[in-house]
């Protein structure tokens, strides 16, 4: 907590400027702060929802995402932040965004789709659990309105967005932002833009930094695939090993072809850890369930 602004995460720093207390957060969601500061990218998604919903609480306004996707400044992002602002137009800008997304925060994805109609653009956060993902996704689709508005010095607003969580109860904030095209209760969490849009250009970079800091993005994202690919994997065997009432880090490294310290290790690399995979592998083998039938919490947990 003694860090300055400058040293903390981009993330903080937008939060303690929207008029969040990071120390009433710390106590609310102990360790979560510096887990942003320093795994950012790779915290679980249900992890990153929730400290928002309780960042909202503190912060006493109903509409933190919104403030939040006011503060945000994408040249504060890191090579993610460079790559998009590289872009030439409107429509590569959100190319590039979706391309170099997994540099800012590996749980979620972007969507960009263009036809005839135009574009639209999606979030896609990796839901868990029944948290609310509405202060996520609000700030989400928000930040990247406000980057279309400063980059064409224009009030821009989409013709059309949609969100899974349901209409609050004030909306005129919500709208001074997003329009009045707003569907909540939708299958995702979207907006739509204009084919006129696309073409608009855009500032132009320095063309020999970005050539090198595009080859920098290239490897980051490399590095990102290989790490998560073990991952992947390691959740995949423990998924397999559940079934068979062994899921021990011993069996799983042993299954895997090496030794269980050498899993920790690779593992610790990737800001991952093995009883944070096991522990995330049941939550989700639990969590269907427990929404979907009328199984007892009790024959569940035997069950795992």
């Amino acid at each position: 907590m003694a860090k300055s602004k400058q040293e903390m995460d981009w993330r903080l720093r937008v939060f303690v400027e929207a008029g969040v207390d990071l120390e009433l957060l710390e106590r609310r969601v102990p360790g979560a702060i510096d887990r942003v500061n320093h795994h950012a990218a790779t915290i679980p998604q249900d992890e990153a929802a929730n400290l928002l919903e309780e960042a909202g609480k503190l912060a006493r306004t109903p509409h933190l995402s919104l403030r939040l996707a006011q503060l945000s400044d994408f040249r504060d992002m890191g090579v993610f932040g460079f790559m998009v602002l590289s872009a030439t137009n409107v429509m590569q800008m959100f190319q590039l965004a979706v391309h170099y997304h997994p540099l800012l925060y590996r749980r979620s994805s972007y969507i960009f789709t263009i036809d005839e109609a135009g574009a639209v653009f999606e979030f896609k956060p990796e839901f868990a659990g029944r948290i609310s993902y509405r202060q996520d996704c609000e700030w989400t689709l928000a930040s990247y309105v406000h980057l279309v508005r400063r980059v064409t010095a224009s009030n821009w607003q989409p013709g059309k967005v949609t969100f899974t969580h349901s209409a609050p109860e004030d909306l005129p904030a919500l709208r001074e932002v997003f329009g009045n095209a707003i569907l909540f209760d939708q299958p995702g969490n979207s907006f739509s833009l204009e084919p006129s849009l696309l073409e608009t250009p855009i500032g132009k970079q320095d063309a020999r930094l970005s050539s090198l800091l595009r080859e920098e993005a290239e490897q980051m994202l490399a590095a990102i695939k290989k790490t998560d690919a073990l991952a992947d994997h390691v959740r995949l065997t423990i998924l397999k090993n559940l079934g068979r009432g062994d899921a021990s880090s011993n069996t799983i490294a042993r299954e895997l072809g090496m030794s269980r310290s050498k899993l920790k290790r690779n593992l610790n690399t990737t800001s991952h850890s093995f009883r944070a995979l096991r522990d995330g592998v049941i939550y989700d083998v639990a969590s269907q369930p427990l929404a979907e039938t009328s199984s007892s919490i009790t024959s569940i947990a035997l069950m795992l």
